[in-house]
Parts: structure tokens; sequence; C-alpha cells
């Protein structure tokens, strides 16, 4: 190179190349294109999902609960000498992806609790999980690989498809049971599920409201001087509750439109809020029974939060975590176990409630100025007390926190408030069958309820779960149909209750105003007088 070549170089050696702004705004605009067209096929597949026809499954294809009734709950089990080939001998994929998955359950993850294999060895079908097309085997495995399984058989069977491979009849089949099933997981709807049920039913679209169904808006006490028990129901499990000593508790606050982790998609309201958050003067307690979408509300206990910053949140075992996460102050929460309590005091002349037992002790601050009424003293003590149940917030966190039923005593009166539980396993019959006929005493009870009558009864008032309960060979271990809601309020010894858990959103396959009128009948059955055990509308108190 020449110098004047050099020179002439050297002028024009500006660094690094520089792009124009023009180019620059077309390499923006063009990636703003890619991310939207990316989020269009996320869009049309969200939608495919929500418009998937729905498709009755046999027995064998659906997932069956299995219920574990312990006292408390005992260590997850992981018996590897279940995953053995001889079990899948009919379903290599099964087996082979199971194989896979072990690793991923390092800590458990996916294995029923249960207190020993040998108390269960002696059950015939249906108490055993069914895998597939075992005719009977152990039932350990739950539903983190069923989803995983399905994910895998898709994959699987797309690539045969996409390859020019004819699936048979049977495989197609399958392949829309999985399709449908990962659906499911990726709502995320923890008391929801979607086999068996039509797209009328499962609360996809537009909010089924029904205007024969009337949703009053709520009338809360002036003050906080009341000689009654005084409940007002806010829709599903969602009691706000006013004792005659002042305090003021509300239990499995959801306000939202739809129980789900997504404001798009999940089970629809199928009638409207009677109110805001906002609305309610005074909250003392927030009661959790598990953390279940249409039980534990994200958007709804941050408004909690944010509105009653002196609220005190009462959660059972494992649930503390998901508190402290969401920015609730650590001292405002407490985790309590089975059969653990607390006692705790409200004053507006110390600034300070304090909440004890004899194990431990936590306190939270109450400004004088976030009690309007200038209550002087509440007293009130709060228990954790069993129910049959289970958790969730993901399709990877089965039952890692634990479920309760609660009692609270203040003002001389006391309740219990029931959450969502099932009370015991019944297999598929026809339709037309009773299931409480004699030929069924045999099948298994949740004892629970006895103790917590015989130990914490009796009780003023018990809310009481009532919907949610259909297809019961499905449901039975987690929800109690009205029948069953009746036994359990004999036997936690209420004197009256309330039902819950119905009329809000379209879990589950029956008519979702059809609790009551079943409940009624099972009243007649258990020769109970009809007015011991109702039911309210929406926004509506009742003095007890």
């Amino acid at each position: 190179m020449s110098e004047e070549e050099k020179d002439s170089f050297l002028e024009h050696d500006d660094g690094p190349a520089k792009v124009a702004p023009a180019e620059r705004r077309s390499k923006t605009l063009s990636y703003l294109r890619i991310g939207g067209e990316a989020l269009l096929v996320l869009l049309v597949v969200v939608l495919l999902f929500q418009s998937a026809h729905q498709r009755q499954h046999s027995e064998d294809d659906r997932h069956t609960p299995v219920p574990t009734w312990s006292r408390k709950p005992v260590p997850f089990v992981q018996n590897f000498t279940l995953l053995n080939e001889d079990m899948f001998a009919d379903a290599d994929t099964t087996a082979h992806t199971l194989h896979q998955w072990i690793p991923l359950s390092s800590d458990a993850r996916g294995y029923v609790s249960m207190p020993d294999w040998d108390s269960w060895s002696d059950l015939k079908e249906p108490y055993t999980v069914r895998l597939n097309r075992m005719e009977e085997g152990p039932g350990y495995m739950i539903s983190m690989f069923h989803q995983l399984h399905c994910l895998s058989y898709l994959v699987q069977h797309f690539q045969s498809g996409y390859g020019g491979v004819n699936l048979t009849q049977e495989v197609a089949h399958h392949a829309a049971h999985c399709f449908d099933y990962i659906r499911q997981a990726i709502i995320c709807a923890g008391d929801t599920t979607l086999e068996g049920k039509t797209e009328l039913g499962a609360g996809w679209g537009t909010s089924h409201q029904d205007k024969e169904f009337p949703v009053r808006r709520p009338e809360f006490l002036p003050s906080r001087e009341s000689k009654s028990l005084r409940a007002t129901w806010l829709g599903h499990a969602c009691y706000y509750v006013e004792f005659p000593g002042g305090l003021r508790a509300l239990f499995d606050p959801v306000f939202e439109d739809r129980c789900s982790p997504f404001s798009f998609m999940g089970p629809k309201r199928y009638t409207e809020a009677p109110c805001m958050i906002e609305d309610i003067p005074l909250i003392d307690v927030v009661i959790i029974s598990h953390s279940h979408y249409d039980h534990l509300s994200h958007p709804t206990i941050l408004k909690i939060a944010k509105g009653h910053p002196n609220v005190h949140f009462f959660v059972p075992l494992g649930n503390k975590a998901w508190f402290h996460k969401c920015g609730v102050k650590t001292e405002n929460v407490t985790e309590l176990d089975w059969w653990e309590e607390r006692d705790i005091k409200l004053s507006d002349t110390s600034s300070r409630a304090t909440t004890t037992s004899h194990e431990s002790s936590v306190s939270k601050s109450v400004s004088s100025g976030s009690d309007p009424f200038g209550d002087p003293s509440i007293h009130a003590t709060i228990s954790c007390l069993p129910s049959q149940h289970t958790s969730a917030r993901t399709p990877f966190d089965k039952s890692h926190t634990l479920w309760a039923s609660w009692s609270i005593t203040s003002g001389g009166k006391k309740l219990w408030f029931g959450g969502d539980t099932g009370y015991r396993k019944v297999p598929e019959l026809p339709a037309d069958v009773f299931d409480y006929g004699p030929e069924f005493d045999h099948l298994p009870m949740c004892p629970v309820f006895k103790e917590i009558g015989e130990l914490r009864g009796p009780f003023d008032l018990g809310l009481i779960p009532i919907g949610a309960y259909d297809p019961r060979f499905v449901m039975s271990a987690m929800h109690a149909n009205p029948y069953d809601s009746v036994n359990i309020f004999v036997d936690t010894k209420c004197n009256r209750a309330m039902g819950i858990h119905w009329g809000t959103w379209v879990l589950t396959e029956e008519d979702v105003l059809e609790p009551p009128r079943v409940l009624k009948k099972a009243l007649e059955w258990k020769g109970l007088d009809e007015g011991v055990f109702g039911t309210c509308d929406i926004g509506e108190s009742r003095e007890f």
C-alpha cells in the first residue's frame, strides 16, 4: 500500500462501522414484528386449547385420586421397586418415560403420601390408581407423571404423523386425551378437572350468569358491636364473619373473575362478585384453607395486604413462603399444622395484637388509627384442623403444602370452616345407584371429622362445602357432595351450617345450582330439619 493510500485509509478509519438511524429503526421494527408474530402464534395455540372439543373418557383413561386419611401428612415415599418393566407390559411408552422422569423427582415429587404400602395392598380396584391399561396395581404415582407422559406421547406421535405415518383410531383417541390433560395442566386449576366436561360446563368463555340466581350487595355492620354471630357469603368458599366480640374474619377470599393463574383463561365466574375487597371496612384475620386458585388468589391477597396493613393471615403448614414472595410481611403470617392453635388479642389501647401458643408466639402491629370504632379488646382462639383434600399452585407441586379446615372461638361463639374437603371414596357406579345404600357401608370414610367434633366441638356455625362433586368416583376423595356434607355436619357437632363451595364457578359436571337442591334431599334422608343446614344468596348475611 502506497503512502497516499495509507493516508487515505487513515483519514476514513473511524472505527467500527456505524449504522444509520433509519437502518436501526428498520431492524427494531423487524424485531418487533418477529416478536408480534411469536405472540400471535402463542395466542392461536391458547385459543386452540380453549376450543378443543372435550371428550368422554373411559375409566382406563381417568386419573383417580387415592385417599390419604392419616391424622397428619406422612413423609412422601419413593418406592422405586414399583417401577419395574413387568408393571407396564402393555404400556411400553409409560414404562420408558417413567424411568426417564425419576431424576425429576429427587425430592419425592409426584408420589402420593401413604402411611405404608401394606395398609393398601389388600384393596382392590377402584381404590388403586389406574395408569394407562393396568388392570390393577399400586397407587403411588399422581398427576405429574401423567402430565409428563402426555407430553411425551404427544411429541412422539406428532413426529410420527408429521413423517407420514397413519395413526390408528386408538392412538388418535389417546392423543386427544393427552391433549386435553395437558390443557388442564396449563391452566393450573387445582380444583377443576376437564375430563368428562363439555365446553359449556368448562367456564372458558363469557360468564354464564344466571339471572334467576340473585347476587346481593352485602351490608356490613357499622360498628364492632353485635350480639350475634353474623356471616356474609361472598361467593364460593369466601365468607366474611363478624363475631360478637368484635373480631372480623375473612375466609378464602377470591375476588377475581377467574380462579386461574391467568386473567384470560381458566374457569370464569358463573355469578359476579357481590362487592370489591375495598368495600369491606374491617379485616382482622384472613383464614386460608389451601393453595388452590379458587381459594387463594394472588391479586386479592395483595389488595388485602395493601388496604389492611395490619391484617394477620393464618395459613396451613408450608404456605408462609408463598405470602413472603408476595411481599406480605413475615410477622403478619402465622403458619400452623393440624391440631395447632393460637390465642390472639387485639387491643385499641396497646397498639399491638399478640398471637400465642404453648410452642411459640408471634405478634403484629395494629395501630389504633386502623380501628375507627375504638374497640377496647378482642380475644379469639384460632385452630388449624384436618380436612381431606390436596393442594397445588402448579402441575409440579401437588401436596407440597398442607390443606386444612379451621375453627375460631371469639365473643362466646364458635365457628368451624370446612374449606374444601372430601368425606369418602366412592367407586364408579351407575347413575341410578345411591352410594349410601347398605351395600356400600364398607367404603372408607374420613375419620377426622368425628375427631374434630369430639375435640373441638360443638360449633355454633359450620361453613361446609357442598359442591364440585361430579363425577362422583373421580371427585369424592377431594370434594364432598351434599350427602357427605350432612354427615360432616353431624360428625363435627355443628348446631347450624351454611353451604359453601358452589354457585360461583363451574368446576365440575353437576349443574352449578344443583347442590342446594340435593342438600334438601340429604337432610330429609338424614332425618334433619331443613333449617339447620341451609344456603343463601351471594352477598346475603345470616345471624346465628
